[in-house]
């Protein structure tokens, strides 16, 4: 069955983002992997909790490199990328300042366990950069640009 549906529901509490996924379970979403956490540079909050969630079905990708092909709905673009020296630069037309990007790791390069990751350097229209806490990893990472709701 193909995903129908692709969403993140966002929170700026633990507590606000479980009620918002009960509501979302008991409407026939189901979390797609896991819990996100977004830095905030301007605003009142520190962070943003994001849930990826899918309906009807389950997402299958491949490899598609430094940039990816549309996705499901909400989806704006997603793919793979290894990073070098503890980063890599994304290259992508569909980034906007605003943007969601989820990013986590695929397979573990020279780290003996998955590091965080942080998103930053977004560029509109261009690119943004992926950074591991490890400035000698050179793991696999999976991302992708969502719409939020």
């Amino acid at each position: 069955m193909a995903v129908t549906n692709y969403r993140v529901v966002q929170a700026i509490s633990g507590d606000t983002l479980t009620a918002l996924m009960t509501t979302a379970i008991a409407d026939g979403w189901q979390p797609y992997g896991p819990m996100q956490v977004m830095q905030n540079t301007s605003g009142v909050f520190s962070h943003t909790l994001l849930q990826p969630c899918v309906k009807g079905g389950i997402i299958v990708t491949g490899d598609t490199g430094a940039t990816g092909p549309t996705g499901p709905a909400g989806v704006l673009a997603n793919g793979r990328a290894t990073l070098v020296t503890g980063t890599k630069t994304i290259t992508s037309s569909d980034v906007a300042a605003d943007s969601v990007i989820l990013a986590t790791v695929a397979a573990l390069g020279t780290v003996a366990a998955p590091k965080a990751l942080k998103i930053s350097n977004i560029v509109p229209g261009e690119s943004f950069d992926v950074s591991s806490a490890d400035a000698t990893d050179t793991s696999v990472v999976s991302w992708a640009i969502v719409t939020p709701i």
